[in-house]
């Protein structure tokens, strides 16, 4: 599957730019919208935890459907919800019962399940709002992008802090040529770190050891449709219901789970699309291959137009940015909600999620100490859990939306994994979606599925 798309500079260009300017909608044609008055039909999948909060998408609306494995969170939920509201602990039979009275679906169920509910919601011409990460493998999200733009419908990925003043912030203080060019970025921990970059793994992947023991399933939980597309295995509670994440068949680790919201700033700011390269340095602790990386990354992108190159690195691993590039002690408390560095020819800027109306901290802090910033022109935005409905209603396309962001944030963390499995440095061909110097590599880019499961 080709995945060029000549218009894509432009269309993410434009977004930045409203994104400084507080706007929420792309400049991308949008399908015909709903009366601004009518309400929307709503199904959620997966409604205890991150999948409570998430009924803030909903809010305003007809919840008409809920799906969720575990009979405890479904009969909670369907009791606070006014109206009738009809219930399932498989999706698949939701979809067939209830598709002709939905409008718009909202997923947030473990990782390895994304895909294939929001698939069969998109094809059905349905909107979606997907908790991050999008989708389990590289393949799956680029392949919901390009449903996304085929079937005309709106979507979003639950990376809220897309929408933070600071990162808005940042766009506009970038376009202004505040740090110059940016040419490097660090990415989840900003207080600084001696510690070096390692050149290749550092630890030996080991063979999986999955837990031995086999308690009983508890009576609540639906565990097939747990399981989904993932190979069958008995029920254990290190994978259900709250360790799924560190386990590769269900989840994406650290890089997953953050990548999407903490290297925001970063894709947004700087127009990044796809590396040329990826390599992954092991973590402190060996991790079998049947788990889900932790450790540090370091991306490389091309350059894009008269912009240069960007390397980005993950720190997952323990290490931070250079000490020379931010001078303040690493315990400082300015940095405990600073997670994106994006370092230019005249100084830094770091960003960090939840910090209110203030501006980007900038690096070295002497240097600016008495730099007066231009004047903002960020103005308010419609909340993140809510552009999907209003772009339902008033046209446009929610800012996070599958076909221009959500699936290069989630594809280029997944991408990473791919570079700690194969423990070499991968080159990258995006269009394409294939490694090009290590093909036994291009095993893990796409899944295999169970059947009944399967994503394609």
């Amino acid at each position: 599957m080709s995945l060029k798309n000549p218009t894509r500079r432009s269309v993410l260009q434009s977004t930045s730019a409203a994104l400084a300017a507080g706007f929420w909608v792309t400049s991308a044609p949008a399908v015909e919208s709903k009366s601004p008055n009518e309400k929307l039909n709503f199904a959620h999948i997966g409604v205890g935890g991150q999948g409570g909060a998430d009924f803030g998408v909903s809010s305003g609306h007809n919840v008409v459907a809920i799906c969720d494995v575990d009979d405890r969170e479904l009969r909670r939920r369907a009791t606070r919800i006014k109206g009738n509201v009809a219930t399932f602990h498989d999706y698949r039979q939701m979809y067939d019962k209830m598709m002709n009275r939905i409008d718009a679906v909202v997923i947030a169920i473990p990782d390895h399940q994304h895909a294939l509910a929001s698939l069969m919601a998109i094809r059905n011409g349905k909107h979606v709002y997907t908790e991050k990460p999008l989708a389990h493998s590289v393949h799956e999200c680029f392949l919901l992008g390009a449903e996304a733009k085929k079937h005309g419908v709106k979507t979003q990925m639950g990376n809220a802090a897309h929408q933070d003043y600071q990162f808005r912030r940042a766009a506009e203080l970038i376009r202004a040529g505040v740090i110059g060019k940016v040419t490097e970025v660090h990415v989840n921990r900003v207080a600084p770190s001696d510690v070096k970059f390692p050149t290749g793994l550092t630890t030996k992947l080991g063979p999986a050891k999955p837990p031995k023991a086999k308690p009983p399933t508890p009576t609540h939980l639906h565990w097939d449709e747990w399981l989904g597309g993932a190979d069958s295995r008995d029920y254990h509670p290190d994978y259900c219901p709250k360790r799924w994440r560190g386990w590769r068949d269900f989840g994406t680790g650290g890089i997953g789970d953050f990548f999407c919201h903490h290297a925001d700033p970063a894709f947004t700011c700087l127009d990044l699309t796809h590396p040329i390269s990826v390599e992954a340095a092991g973590s402190s602790r060996p991790i079998p291959t049947d788990r889900a990386p932790g450790g540090t990354f370091r991306f490389v992108f091309p350059m894009r137009g008269d912009q240069p190159a960007v390397t980005l690195y993950w720190h997952g691993g323990g290490s931070g940015p250079p000490a020379d590039i931010v001078d303040v002690d690493p315990k400082d408390p300015i940095l405990r909600r600073l997670n994106c560095l994006m370092v230019g020819e005249k100084g830094a800027m770091a960003v960090g999620r939840g910090n209110g109306r203030v501006d980007p901290v900038m690096f070295p802090r002497a240097k600016f100490k008495d730099v007066k910033l231009p004047p903002s022109n960020v103005g308010s935005v419609v909340g993140h859990k809510q552009q999907l409905a209003h772009c339902v209603r008033h046209g446009g396309l929610p800012s996070s939306n599958f076909e221009h962001r959500a699936s290069y944030l989630s594809a280029y963390a997944l991408l990473g994994q791919v570079a700690y499995w194969t423990g070499e440095r991968i080159e990258w061909d995006g269009p394409n979606m294939r490694v090009t110097n290590v093909p036994a590599a291009n095993q893990y880019i796409r899944k295999q599925y169970r059947k009944s499961w399967e994503v394609a």
